[in-house]
């Protein structure tokens, strides 16, 4: 609550996955509980709030659409990866040969990349999908390390399947751009993914944002063997539409800005 009669206002309140156990659930419900005023991403989070006893609650939508939406055009002049990974920046005109959308692999979840079997499983399905699409897989260098354990002379490798260093934010943008499906244990990418109209598989037993899994946008997969390459097939191809009513229109901070200066 407040501090020194102070109001504190917390931004992307009322984010679940409703795994009571997950440490950044019990992250997000600590700060939740000690705000004032709340601004939620979604209806679905402001529902959350409501459901748990918030009264000032608003929907403003998604800052993270709003750093998206300032920075895409940017990034098609300061990323360079595109070209460093010899991917085309977008697809030729009509009449002329287009290149396929690469699969994009983003992962950062220690349950993730840092259990053997479910990295072991991961890989396997990255290389048969790679052997149908081309695949983008940013990775650590723990990671880049425990891959190359798994697979020491490249053996099973598909030549479509491209590990490379850790992708900035700029670089993410532009990959974002030409991925054809985006396959992360990463709910902000996952939403980013949404943002740049890319299907997603969540690598994951529950999802932080169930308003993509129910609109049909992001499909769940356990990361068990065979999992991943199922649920990419399910998604590649996939027509995603953007709905301003999920996430908003890209002005987030206007409105949480001009809620602060109503209530001062």
């Amino acid at each position: 609550g407040a501090t020194e009669g102070v109001p504190v206002a917390r931004a992307e309140a009322g984010v679940r996955s409703r795994d009571w156990n997950s440490p950044e659930d019990k992250a997000r419900r600590a700060a939740d509980q000690k705000g004032d005023i709340f601004f939620c991403a979604t209806p679905g989070t402001a529902e959350n709030m409501r459901a748990e006893g918030a009264e000032q609650v608003y929907v403003t939508g998604d800052l993270v659409l709003d750093a998206a939406m300032l920075h895409a055009q940017e990034a098609g002049f300061q990323s360079h990866i595109l070209r460093r990974l010899d991917i085309a920046p977008k697809p030729r005109q009509a009449g002329v040969h287009v290149d396929a959308p690469v699969a994009l692999a983003v992962f950062s979840r220690p349950e993730t990349t840092g259990a053997p079997e479910r990295l072991a499983a991961l890989y396997q399905d990255l290389c048969q999908i790679a052997g149908e699409c081309r695949v983008i897989w940013p990775v650590d260098p723990e990671t880049e390390t425990a891959v190359a354990a798994l697979d020491t002379d490249n053996a099973n490798r598909a030549q479509g399947l491209t590990i490379t260093g850790t992708a900035g934010y700029f670089d993410m943008l532009e990959l974002y751009k030409r991925a054809g499906v985006v396959i992360t244990d990463s709910g902000m990418v996952q939403r980013e993914a949404y943002f740049f109209h890319k299907p997603s598989v969540l690598v994951r037993h529950r999802t932080d944002w169930p308003e993509l899994v129910e609109k049909g946008v992001s499909r769940l997969a356990d990361g068990g063997p065979g999992a991943v390459l199922e649920a990419w097939r399910e998604a590649r191809g996939m027509a995603v539409r953007f709905d301003k009513t999920l996430f908003g229109d890209g002005d987030a901070a206007g409105r949480i800005i001009e809620t602060l200066v109503g209530a001062g």
